[in-house]
C-alpha cells in the first residue's frame, strides 16, 4: 500500500472546490491524504457536471499523490455515497456510511449525514439535479447497529455531525429563528446528537477512540472528553 507523508482533515466547502486546490498550491502539498468532513456540495448540478468537475480535481490530485476521502453532509446528494458513482476516479473515494479504512495505519470509521436546519425553506426533492433550493429527504445519520457492535480497533471517527457533549451545546439563534417555521426541528436536532452520542458510547467500550472530527456547525474548536480529542472544523 502506498504511504503517504500526512492526513489532512478539511471542513465544509459547499462546492467550491477551488478550496482543495488553494490548499494543495499555497500548502504546497504532495504525497498525502485529505479527508473531507462532508458538505462537499455534489448533487446540486447535473451529474455530468459533477462528474466533470470531480474529473477535473482527480487529475489535480493525481499529480501531487494525494488522496481524497469525502464524507456525505447533509449538503450532499445521498445516492452519491451508494457506491455506484465516480467509481473511475483514481484520487477520490467517497466514503459509504458506516465504513471502516485504515489510512497511515489509523483505522477510520465514517459516518455520514446530518439534518439540514434550514429545511423548512427548501423543497424536499430525492432525485438528482434537484437545484440549490431543494433538500433530500435521506440526509438524517442512520447508524448500523451490526457494524456499531462489532467494530473494533477504530482509531478516529470522522463525521459530518457529533455526540450532544461536544460543541456547540445547546442551539444559537440562527436554529432557533429556523424552528420558529419548523415544529420538528429541535426535537429532530436533539434526538440526532442524541444518537451520536449512543454510537459515540458504544464504540468507547470496545474501542480507544483518539479523535471525533466532524465539520457542520463552521466553527473551529478542539476539546477533550472521556480522553477522546473533538475537533469540529
Amino acid at each position: 500500500m502506498k504511504k503517504y507523508k500526512a492526513i489532512h482533515y478539511l471542513g465544509d466547502i459547499h462546492g467550491n472546490i477551488q478550496v482543495i486546490r488553494m490548499h494543495i498550491r499555497d500548502k504546497q502539498l504532495s504525497n498525502c491524504v485529505i479527508i473531507q468532513v462532508g458538505d462537499f456540495g455534489l448533487g446540486f448540478v447535473s451529474f455530468e457536471r459533477d462528474h466533470t468537475n470531480m474529473s477535473d480535481l482527480n487529475r489535480d490530485l493525481a499529480k501531487s499523490n494525494i488522496m481524497l476521502y469525502i464524507v456525505r453532509g447533509n449538503h450532499d446528494f445521498p445516492k452519491y455515497w451508494d457506491g455506484e458513482f465516480f467509481n473511475d476516479l483514481s484520487h477520490i473515494k467517497l466514503t459509504p456510511n458506516f465504513s471502516v479504512l485504515n489510512i497511515e495505519g489509523q483505522n477510520h470509521l465514517f459516518i455520514n449525514g446530518a439534518i439540514s436546519i434550514d429545511r423548512v425553506s427548501r423543497m424536499r426533492n430525492d432525485l438528482m439535479n434537484c437545484g440549490q433550493k431543494s433538500y433530500w429527504g435521506d440526509e438524517i445519520v442512520v447508524v448500523d447497529e451490526k457494524i456499531l457492535e462489532d467494530v473494533r480497533t477504530i482509531d478516529i471517527v470522522v463525521a459530518h455531525t457529533s455526540p450532544e457533549l461536544a460543541a456547540p451545546v445547546g442551539f444559537n439563534s440562527l436554529v432557533y429563528s429556523f424552528a420558529y417555521h419548523d415544529d420538528t426541528l429541535l426535537n429532530g436536532l436533539t434526538e440526532e446528537r442524541n444518537l451520536l452520542s449512543r454510537v459515540f458510547n458504544k464504540l468507547k467500550e470496545n474501542n480507544d477512540i483518539k479523535r471525533w472530527i466532524y465539520g457542520h456547525f463552521h466553527f473551529h474548536k478542539e476539546e477533550n472528553h472521556f480522553g477522546t480529542e473533538f475537533c469540529v472544523l
